[in-house]
C-alpha cells in the first residue's frame, strides 16, 4: 500500500466494515526525515514513587516466566477443557472468530465498545502499525526523553522528523510536550506512563491540562505497559478520553503482568474510524490463536482505572 498517510478527518469520514481497504489521500509534507536515531541512555529514577515503579520496570523480565507459568496453568486447568467446543486453541483454523472473542473480552474488561479496540501481536507491533499508516516523510514527531526507544525509532523509520525533548529531573514535562508539539507542527506525540524506565508516572491534573494544550490535528499514543503497577486510584483513566473523542491513542500489553511477553500479545483503544483504519493495513492474522487464548485467560480482573465504571456483568464459565 503505498499511499498510507492519514488525518484526522479521513479517519472520521470512514465507513468500510473491518477487513476493509480503506481510500485513503495521500498528504506531502516538505520537510526532512531524521537519519539517524540515538538510544536513550540507562538512568535511574530519584523520586520516591519513579524510582519504586523503575525498579519495577527495570526487574519485571525477571517475574514475567513466573508469571506466565501461573496464567498457562490456570489456562489449561479452566479453559482447555472447553477447547474444542470454544474455538479458543483450533490450531488448523485462521483465527478471525478467536480475535473477535478477544477484542469482546478486552471491551468488557475496560468498558470500552469493541469497535474501539484493536489487538495486535505486541505493543510493538502496534507502534509499527501506527507509524507506518499515519506517518510518511517530512511528519514530525514529539518524543521526550529517555523513553521507550522503539517511539522514535519506528517514526525516523516511516521517515518522520524526531524532536527530541530532555525530560528534567527524568520526570515528563507534559506543559513543555505540548509547547514543542505546537511548534513544530507534530502530527503524533508519543507519551509512556509510567515511563520506561524512569517509572515517572502522570499525575491526573497535568494529563488533563496536557490534552487541552495539544494543538488540533496533533494524535497523542498513550503507552500504559507499565499501568498495572499504577495505584488504581492514581491511574489517569484514559478508556474515558478514547470514549469522549478525545485526540487519544492508548496502548496495553499482556506481556508485563500476565507474564505473556513470549507469546506477543497487546492491544490499542483508539476512536472508530481509526481503529477501522488501522484494522485494514495492520498485518493479517498477525495475533496466533495461543496468544489470543492466553489473552482470554488473563481478562475477568477488577477494572483497569477508577474512572472506567462498573464492568458488565457476564455469566457464569461453565
Amino acid at each position: 500500500m503505498s499511499e498510507r498517510a492519514a488525518s484526522p478527518a479521513t479517519w472520521a469520514s470512514a465507513t468500510q466494515p473491518l477487513g476493509a481497504q480503506p481510500s485513503v489521500p495521500k498528504l506531502h509534507a516538505s520537510r526532512a526525515p531524521t537519519s539517524a536515531i540515538a538510544s536513550a541512555p540507562e538512568v535511574r529514577a530519584t523520586s520516591r514513587g519513579s524510582s519504586r515503579l523503575g525498579a519495577i520496570i527495570q526487574t519485571e523480565n525477571m517475574t514475567q516466566s513466573i508469571t506466565a507459568a501461573a496464567t498457562m496453568r490456570t489456562w489449561l486447568r479452566v479453559r482447555a477443557p472447553r477447547a474444542s467446543r470454544t474455538s479458543d486453541i483450533l490450531a488448523w483454523a485462521y483465527p478471525a472468530f478467536a480475535y473477535g472473542e478477544l477484542r469482546a473480552a478486552i471491551a468488557a474488561e475496560t468498558c470500552a465498545q469493541a469497535a474501539k479496540v484493536l489487538p495486535g501481536h505486541g505493543i510493538q507491533a502496534l507502534i509499527g502499525t501506527l507509524c507506518g499508516a499515519l506517518l510518511e516523510p517530512g511528519d514530525r514527531v514529539v518524543v521526550p526523553e529517555p523513553t521507550y526507544g522503539l517511539y522514535a525509532q519506528a517514526s525516523a523509520v516511516a521517515g518522520a522528523e524526531v524532536v527530541r525533548l530532555p525530560a528534567p529531573d527524568l520526570e515528563l514535562d507534559l506543559e513543555a510536550v505540548a509547547a514543542a508539539a505546537e511548534e513544530h507542527a507534530a502530527k503524533l506525540v508519543w507519551i509512556c506512563d509510567p515511563n520506561n524506565p524512569t517509572g515517572s508516572p502522570v499525575e491526573h491534573t497535568a494529563w488533563r491540562a496536557f490534552l487541552d494544550a495539544v494543538p488540533p490535528g496533533c494524535l497523542v499514543v498513550a503507552d500504559e505497559a507499565y499501568m498495572d503497577y499504577v495505584e488504581p486510584a492514581d491511574r489517569p483513566g484514559r478508556e474515558a478520553d478514547v470514549a469522549a473523542g478525545r485526540p487519544v491513542v492508548v496502548l496495553r500489553t499482556f506481556s508485563k503482568l500476565f507474564g505473556l511477553a513470549g507469546l506477543r500479545l497487546g492491544y490499542l483503544l483508539g476512536d472508530t474510524a481509526l481503529v477501522r483504519y488501522l484494522d485494514a493495513v495492520q498485518e493479517p492474522f498477525n495475533v496466533n490463536r495461543a496468544a489470543l487464548a492466553a489473552g482470554l485467560a488473563s481478562l475477568g480482573r477488577p477494572p483497569r482505572s477508577p474512572h472506567a465504571g462498573p464492568r458488565p456483568s457476564r455469566p457464569a464459565s461453565t
